[in-house]
């Protein structure tokens, strides 16, 4: 099995039933959670992607289709229902090829990484890239990993597989420019993860924790409003991989929100100024 998306999805439930026909699958950028990938980003009912699920993607079927936005109404928790969709990753043991996109977050990063993870197969390789998916499918390289992998384990001809490393990564420098490198694992070994301390008093990210209290707040219901801290690299710095947030906040004149927390590289100048992170 081969395909992007939801044919990506379909290979990761296929496969953890272990049919014995299916010998090899190259899932491209699929989910693997609907309830956490789909349904509900950090807790966030995802409406807008539910809406167009229903109205512009399955109904043209010939047979009854399930009503996700009415399912993210009535099943706002990982319940039995989410629970039922999930493959069971770990019992995928054929060979396979996982490939996925940077530039995708809210869908099919998350999953296909977490695929590659948890699948028990002896023969699996990770492809992230940062192109534009549905292009970099069909690109002549991509096309030719495709095939070369699907000749060596579903008919047997040795070729360069045999010597593909196990992570293949593109670190990006900016829109559409990176390098290729190769890796051994996901997540990269010799990963260094370090803490940085939000400072509101200086709008800026710090290694060290501010000694006073401060605070920082914005409008929410103005367009762009947002809080930013800065932070300014005096070397070269590579951030691949995965990235956590704990934050206290609190609301006025309400008893829930939704927050997003966005980390950005941006050039800045003079040039010696590498990157900026922000935190929206």
């Amino acid at each position: 099995m081969a395909g992007m998306s939801y044919f990506s999805w379909s290979q990761w439930q296929a496969a953890s039933m272990a049919p014995p026909h299916l010998k090899a699958i190259q899932p491209y950028d699929g989910a693997t959670d609907a309830y956490r990938e789909i349904a509900f980003h950090g807790g966030i009912p995802n409406d807008q992607f539910m809406e167009a699920w229903n109205g512009g993607k399955t109904m043209w079927g010939r047979g009854l289709t399930e009503d996700w936005r009415l399912a993210v109404d009535k099943h706002p928790l990982l319940d039995d229902f989410w629970q039922s969709k999930q493959p069971d990753l770990e019992t995928i043991e054929i060979p396979a090829y996982v490939v996925t996109s940077w530039t995708d977050h809210g869908i099919h990063t998350r999953g296909t990484l977490e695929g590659f993870m948890r699948i028990g197969s002896r023969h699996k390789f990770l492809e992230a890239h940062g192109r534009k998916k549905w292009s970099r499918y069909y690109w002549p390289e991509s096309v030719d990993r495709q095939l070369a992998f699907f000749d060596r384990f579903l008919k047997g001809i040795p070729n360069q597989v045999d010597q593909w490393p196990a992570v293949r990564v593109e670190v990006r420098e900016r829109y559409y420019e990176g390098r290729w490198r190769d890796e051994e694992a996901w997540p990269l070994p010799g990963t260094e993860y370090v803490p940085y301390f939000l400072d509101a008093a200086a709008d800026s990210l710090t290694r060290t924790r501010p000694a006073d209290a401060s605070h920082l707040a914005y409008d929410s219901t103005q367009q762009g409003a947002a809080a930013r801290f800065d932070l300014t690299f005096t070397e070269d710095t590579e951030i691949t991989g995965y990235a956590m947030t704990k934050l206290w906040i609190s609301l006025n004149g309400a008893d829930d929100g939704d927050l997003f927390v966005a980390l950005q590289k941006v050039d800045v100048t003079p040039p010696t100024q590498l990157a900026t992170s922000v935190l929206r």
